[in-house]
């Protein structure tokens, strides 16, 4: 249900249709049809009881915010922040693209540091790269462009690529973007595309029993759960020539400019060579991200 208008206006317990009208907490229609007055708000995903001022359940999304109550609503600030029909959350960047953490609104927005700012990382009181305290966001919002919402903000000009990046993990995603900006802007004879992004477990299992089980050659050594790929922490990319792929690249030239945004080259690995791979953990093992609280989609709620 999508609020007409926001009116941050407070109610008695004994709330009532004053003169038809029916938008109060937060801007949402109140439902006089369970009480016979305007007493419970209709929030698409969960209601919320104005009498007692509870809602009925517990946040559908509660298992992606650990740090926040399960029956929180706007992180704790209806006054200031208004949730209207449970989206993405809000996602906070670096003038550099380095992610900072989240506003755990679910609102899909992008928001970047304007040039001049930086956050001030040796305040450890700041959860960088988990959800942001109200204080700590708001001061962020203060000093950032709202850049759009993710589908807006995570774009390349190719379509399948622009799919695969916008379901990665929010903090590889502008990094990821700039990265195949940077690579297709600046290497000639192939287009760069991102072929590979998040996977789930069971597609990883699938891709593990290739070789195996299944015919075709060995195309991985991991099996669910033991791939970046699966936390939404690695993406593969090919390069489209004359419209064939192409894994014949100048990897030296490509991998130099993933490493400039932080990223690790399946180059490099020894043992099991994925020239095609990039990945960047913020140091977390891949035990570590086994364990770490994670949202519906599998993408841990990671804390640098």
């Amino acid at each position: 249900m999508t609020a007409k208008t926001t009116h941050y206006q407070s109610f008695t317990s004994r709330s009532t249709n004053i003169g038809g009208y029916r938008y109060f907490f937060n801007g949402q229609e109140g439902d006089n049809e369970v009480f016979g007055e305007v007493a419970n708000f209709g929030y698409e995903f969960r209601q919320y009881d104005s009498r007692l001022g509870r809602w009925w359940s517990v946040d559908p999304k509660w298992s992606e915010y650990p740090g926040i109550s399960t029956y929180a609503f706007c992180n704790g600030s209806p006054v200031m922040l208004v949730d209207p029909n449970g989206k993405e959350i809000g996602d906070y960047y670096d003038n550099k693209g380095v992610y900072l953490g989240t506003d755990g609104i679910e609102d899909g927005k992008v928001y970047q540091l304007k040039a001049g700012w930086k956050p001030n990382y040796a305040n450890t009181t700041v959860k960088w790269g988990g959800t942001l305290e109200e204080k700590h966001y708001i001061q962020l919002q203060e000093k950032s462009n709202y850049l759009g919402l993710v589908q807006d903000v995570f774009r390349t000009g190719d379509n399948a690529t622009d799919k695969r990046l916008q379901g990665l993990h929010p903090a590889i995603r502008m990094l990821a973007r700039d990265f195949i900006i940077e690579a297709n802007e600046s290497y000639s004879g192939d287009f760069i595309r991102i072929s590979q992004g998040y996977r789930t477990f069971q597609e990883q299992d699938n891709l593990y029993a290739q070789g195996r089980t299944l015919g075709g050659n060995v195309v991985t050594n991991a099996k669910g759960g033991q791939s970046t790929h699966n936390f939404g922490l690695a993406f593969d990319i090919v390069g489209i020539k004359d419209g064939k792929l192409d894994y014949n690249l100048d990897w030296s030239f490509i991998s130099t400019l993933a490493k400039d945004k932080g990223f690790e080259w399946g180059g490099d690995w020894t043992g099991f060579e994925d020239k095609p791979h990039f990945e960047n953990t913020f140091g977390h093992s891949l035990k570590t991200l086994q364990n770490l609280p994670k949202n519906k989609t599998g993408l841990p709620n990671l804390v640098q």
